[in-house]
């Protein structure tokens, strides 16, 4: 199951338990209006009164199955919450395991890029305006869409000039930097596993001492608690340990290939 998989598993279980949640309130609302449906609204405990057991005991009847209800209600908003940052987490996140991971990372790249180059640009044309004193007129002469005039406007306000900060485009370097680090971990990672489906016995190994084991296809449960006992650990789509602990069954494996 891929990491997107189990996520939407995940906000999938939230929904349901939101559900729940939300018809065991109704219940509970329904059942405290119940408990008082013979008693006429406002109508006081009639202290001495044979009525006033069965009173009592009607009131608490219907606190009791409100308070359930009300913790019901909150419990579900809280299921609700948990489930709609999942969604949005699932409609912005690239992940590693997804299969168009690669072209997603090189539209986010070029996304990112471009929007640097046309802070560059802006910064450009608004330098040129403040030379000339910033005359009437003169945030439309940058060129500048409405959205961008409004953060033009704020980076005056804020920071004393119209300037876009440096710090503007030092974090989208810093962003174009870290997809392009996870692209070309990717790219790796799927290199790895075609010389993995290329080989007899579906698995590859690199390195000499302490190595990484890339398998083609997730291995069976009873191979994976072998390389666990025997200290391996995942990291970047391959089972990593040292060579002299590589399990028995994975050798083999190895030798077939």
């Amino acid at each position: 199951m891929t990491r997107r998989e189990r996520m939407t598993a995940r906000m999938e279980r939230r929904e349901e338990w939101a559900g729940r949640a939300h018809s065991a309130s109704d219940a509970a609302f329904t059942a405290a209006h119940r408990a008082v449906d013979g008693i006429p609204f406002g109508q006081p405990v009639l202290v001495g009164h044979h009525s006033e057991g069965p009173h009592r005991r009607a009131l608490d009847r219907s606190d009791k199955a409100m308070s359930r209800a009300v913790e019901r209600s909150k419990m579900a908003d809280r299921h609700e919450s948990v489930a709609d940052n999942l969604e949005r987490a699932l409609d912005v996140s690239i992940f590693s395991d997804d299969d168009d991971a690669p072209e997603a990372l090189h539209a986010k790249i070029a996304r990112l890029e471009t929007e640097r180059a046309r802070v560059v640009e802006l910064n450009k044309a608004i330098r040129r305006e403040v030379k000339s004193g910033l005359t009437e007129g003169w945030i439309a002469r940058t060129g500048a869409s409405e959205a961008e005039q409004h953060a033009i406007l704020d980076n005056a306000r804020v920071w004393g000039s119209p300037i876009f900060p440096p710090y503007v485009t030092s974090n989208l370097g810093g962003r174009i930097a870290a997809a392009k680090q996870r692209l070309a971990a990717i790219e790796r990672q799927n290199e790895r596993r075609e010389a993995a489906a290329a080989s007899a016995g579906g698995v590859t190994l690199e390195g000499t001492d302490y190595v990484a084991l890339t398998f083609a296809e997730k291995p069976p449960r009873e191979t994976l608690d072998a390389l666990k006992a025997a200290g391996f650990h995942w990291s970047g789509g391959s089972w990593c340990g040292y060579r002299a602990a590589i399990p028995p069954a994975v050798a083999a494996l190895l030798e077939e290939g």
